[in-house]
């Protein structure tokens, strides 16, 4: 009696923590949708979108070409910290609207947590990013990453010009990011009834992480966490040093089962 009653209460711990932590994942990725849904609506991003579009349009040469010599290769600083420059002093439209938005951008990326923000034309352009990777100012359309997350959902996005639509894509390696985990999502910007452009969002994988490595209730040896379709963890176990997302593979009876939509405990 005494065993049983032990192996109860271990089984409903086990799945309030499950469920706790199953809830506040889905909170955040629901505040991250809600997002993305009102920023595609604020007139800021719309107006955004027209001016860099203009600015894109004035350039001398091909607009990747020089966007990326200005803001990559020129850029005073670490790749990491890209970001931080304002204006590369050229004296093009494009520039002068960039050191106007980029700071309230930049600030919307921290504040949020988020890996990158992107803007893009209807064509597949991109006409903005926070951070300035590899991707920056290339065509997700047709360029060199359209088959990467960050292109599936910009072209869903764009195949779909309606409120309210979101498009979301797994984590996957990402080239620019020197194939670290990442994901994407994605909504159409409208202007009236035209599609105008897309935004987008790359989801970080550090929230997810402090949400799924809290420590509070499991003890020395229990874990929580995320496993996808394919059977590799999404999140990185509290137990390595090294990331785990996209490396581990948890294939196991209660995964599978899991995948398969049952619940339980095993």
């Amino acid at each position: 009696i005494a065993s049983d009653s032990l192996v109860r209460e271990a089984e409903s711990k086990l799945a309030a923590l499950a469920d706790s932590r199953r809830t506040a994942l889905y909170d955040y990725l629901r505040s991250i949708r809600q997002e993305i849904l009102i920023q595609a609506q604020n007139p800021a991003i719309i107006n955004m979108l027209e001016e860099f579009g203009t600015g894109w349009i004035a350039l001398p040469g091909t607009p990747v070409e020089v966007l990326q010599q200005l803001y990559i290769t020129d850029n005073p600083h670490p790749a990491h910290e890209r970001s931080a420059l304002l204006q590369p002093n050229d004296g093009s439209y494009y520039s002068i609207i960039h050191e106007t938005v980029h700071p309230w951008m930049n600030k919307l990326k921290q504040d949020r947590g988020y890996q990158d923000i992107y803007l893009f034309a209807a064509d597949g352009n991109m006409l903005y990013s926070v951070s300035k990777a590899s991707d920056y100012a290339t065509d997700l359309a047709a360029g060199p990453f359209k088959d990467t997350g960050l292109g599936h959902v910009f072209k869903s996005a764009r195949d779909n010009p309606q409120l309210g639509f979101v498009s979301f894509e797994d984590f996957k390696p990402y080239g620019p990011r020197q194939d670290a985990p990442a994901a994407f999502i994605a909504s159409p910007v409208l202007q009236g009834e035209d599609l105008l452009g897309v935004v987008a969002f790359q989801v970080p994988v550090d929230n997810i992480n402090a949400i799924m490595r809290q420590e509070k209730g499991l003890g020395s040896s229990g874990e929580t966490y995320v496993v996808g379709e394919d059977g590799l963890m999404r999140n990185d176990s509290r137990f390595s040093e090294t990331p785990t997302g996209l490396i581990q593979s948890v294939v196991s009876v209660t995964t599978r089962a899991a995948i398969a939509g049952e619940s339980g405990v095993r």
